[in-house]
């Protein structure tokens, strides 16, 4: 029984973690600051997700220069992307 608990215990640890975009609580079509601010007053994103999303906004993502990190915090990018757009 201790097994079998133990397996079930450790199951979410040893299965690999399907690759899935940075999470936002909407993908914005609109990425200018008064429609993030709208989703932000509307409750659609947590004011975290509108600061980070500002911050992207105001500072943008060199793609030349930008990280594996960096391009995968931008809303819709999974690692999969991103991992083609700097294999490109």
């Amino acid at each position: 029984m201790r097994f079998l608990l133990l397996c079930v215990w450790l199951f979410p640890w040893l299965v690999p973690v399907r690759a899935q975009a940075a999470a936002y609580e909407v993908d914005p079509e609109d990425t200018a600051e008064p429609a993030l601010f709208a989703l932000r007053e509307d409750g659609a994103i947590t004011a975290e997700t509108f600061a980070a999303l500002t911050v992207l906004r105001r500072t943008g993502v060199d793609l030349a220069n930008a990280s594996r990190a960096n391009l995968y915090g931008l809303p819709g990018l999974t690692y999969a992307r991103v991992d083609g757009v700097l294999g490109a």
